[in-house]
């Protein structure tokens, strides 16, 4: 019994030394850094995502770190920059010259920054994980318009959006804030995956979704498992990046 839980905690240590993170500068000293999530080998073998969070951005990388390092698990180099981060039209053209292919991730209002930014000509696939909407002011007459993206995929954990019973707890995202593909003009294929136990924040590390969910500040799946939540959203956006 000793040898396999000893084989255990060597395998958990080896494949998180396969993980690095860290903050990525730039020879232009107007490029703002940006975090990077990534497994050590070479980028060539790698898709890349830049993955805006939650709060337009001012939410940063530390409180996804766990789901973040999933998706790095599965050979996607994850870049995500600060808060009014206005270089992102030059990051991805930076990224373009490294990787085959450069996708847009985004979690709550993150994904109106990043449908500001998905109309370039090298972006094709992006990602909205409980997608919020700011453009309040005519939202009817106000769409984002998807000009390049060819594929567009929505994961939403629907505990986000409605009043909750088992345990009590009100929605994290009004319903008038909600984005959906009523609120983005694509004449490509929308793809959905929807999960109706979780919440806003299980997609966050384990410790802070706890408390989120205890707390009833953003109620989740009540058997919170939330390493499993993440491992089967990492495999969505895996199976959806390369095409599977």
């Amino acid at each position: 019994m000793k040898l396999i839980y000893f084989l255990l905690f060597l395998n958990l240590n080896i494949s998180n030394s396969f993980i690095l993170n860290y903050k990525m500068s730039f020879l232009d000293k107007k490029m703002k850094n940006v975090h990077v999530v990534q497994k050590d080998i070479p980028k060539t073998y790698l898709k890349c995502a830049i993955f805006f969070t939650g709060g337009s951005g001012f939410a940063g990388y530390r409180i996804y770190k766990d789901f973040l390092n999933i998706l790095a698990i599965k050979d996607i180099s994850i870049y995500v920059p600060s808060f009014n981060y206005n270089n992102i039209n030059n990051l991805i053209e930076i990224l373009k010259s490294e990787y085959d292919e450069v996708i847009l991730i985004g979690h709550s209002s993150g994904c109106s920054s990043l449908l500001n930014n998905c109309n370039l000509d090298n972006i094709k696939k992006i990602i909205l994980l409980d997608p919020v909407n700011t453009r309040l002011i005519n939202k009817d007459k106000n769409k984002y318009i998807l000009s390049n993206s060819n594929n567009v995929l929505f994961i939403t954990a629907e505990k986000s959006y409605k009043i909750t019973f088992d345990p009590f707890g009100l929605p994290f995202i009004p319903g008038f804030v909600k984005l959906n593909n009523e609120s983005i003009i694509c004449n490509n294929s929308i793809k959905y995956y929807i999960y109706p136990n979780n919440g806003h924040t299980d997609i966050l590390n384990k410790n802070l979704s706890n408390f989120m969910h205890y707390s009833r500040a953003s109620v989740g799946d009540k058997q919170r498992n939330v390493y499993n939540y993440h491992r089967k959203v990492g495999k969505n956006i895996y199976d959806f990046i390369y095409g599977i």
